[in-house]
């Protein structure tokens, strides 16, 4: 199964959970993630920051360009091992 991670504009996909939750993490500038739900009706909620995050925004004209390249992925994954294969 694909975990496919949408984030203002931005895209990670990857085949591995753990990856998957990382990712999601590191968007959040490293914040767990109850962070999303740091301010609720329910009151302050408590989070923890994990790692040192990071904040990459997208524009939504690179994320669709990005969306149409997704059928593509295996074939230029397979020729960028290629030219890794090469050079080393």
């Amino acid at each position: 199964m694909i975990n496919f991670q949408d984030s203002e504009g931005g895209i990670a996909i990857t085949d591995n959970e753990e990856y998957a939750s990382m990712i999601k993490i590191m968007g959040l500038h490293g914040m767990s993630k109850d962070a999303w739900k740091r301010f609720s009706d329910s009151g302050y909620k408590h989070y923890q920051v994990l790692y040192a995050g990071y904040k990459y925004n997208m524009m939504d004209l690179q994320a669709a360009i990005g969306i149409h390249q997704l059928p593509r992925v295996d074939k230029y994954w397979q020729r960028r091992q290629e030219i890794w294969e090469r050079y080393n």
